[in-house]
């Protein structure tokens, strides 16, 4: 089960790279979820945000952003949109009928295509039982993992910092509800991109296209 990381509806792209003011960017997410909501009659559909307060948590950004969230609410009070969690999201894909489209594919244990970094090949059992039991996850090398020293994409950062003494809340919580924790994958160097380029461990392929 993927959950997207949206590039559109993202405010550093956005503000940053295109220059986007806020009233802009709240209407992109108000006109991507109407539209969004047109199409979901036929199937289901996940819209994701990414916010960054130190961008979009500016007072004069805030006040459009404000809007944008409002318009989702209203939408959410009509029964036209369902604001989730992993778990709970977890649980409803599984309880799908058979006849659902669905498609699961197996997180390679032999990386293939360069996503891991090398200090993070373990594994993190999960709880036995819960809404994510069977499901397992990657962890980007800027969340803590208790046991394991946090890397954020910078070989001096990782070999001055000691490991961590307790895992980062979302990492602990996708353990308690039975998520398995495959190891930490690549970052851009102190999250410093969204293009996923690292000068210190490279670049990881597409795996529909590995020369990509």
């Amino acid at each position: 089960m993927v959950r997207p990381y949206p590039q559109e509806l993202n405010d550093i792209p956005m503000i940053v790279g295109r220059q986007m003011d806020g009233k802009d960017f709240a209407q992109m997410i108000i006109d991507n979820a109407d539209e969004m909501i047109e199409q979901s009659r036929s199937q289901p559909l996940v819209m994701g945000i990414a916010l960054h307060p130190y961008l979009v948590g500016q007072p004069y950004r805030l006040r459009h952003l404000r809007r944008a969230l409002q318009h989702l609410v209203a939408a959410r009070d009509r029964g036209q949109v369902w604001f989730t969690t992993p778990a709970p999201s977890a649980s409803t894909w599984r309880a799908w009928p058979a006849s659902t489209p669905r498609t699961t594919h197996e997180l390679p244990i032999t990386d293939s295509v360069g996503a891991w970094v090398p200090h993070g090949r373990f594994v993190v059992e999960g709880q036995a039982s819960g809404p994510l039991a069977g499901l397992r996850f990657a962890a980007k090398d800027l969340f803590d993992v208790a046991g394991h020293t946090t890397g954020a994409g910078n070989p001096s950062w990782l070999a001055t910092h000691s490991p961590a003494t307790r895992h980062s809340d979302v990492v602990a919580q996708l353990l308690d509800a039975g998520a398995t924790l495959m190891g930490k994958v690549l970052t851009d160097e102190l999250a410093y991109s969204l293009h996923g380029d690292n000068l210190h461990y490279g670049t990881p392929s597409t795996p529909a296209t590995r020369s990509a």
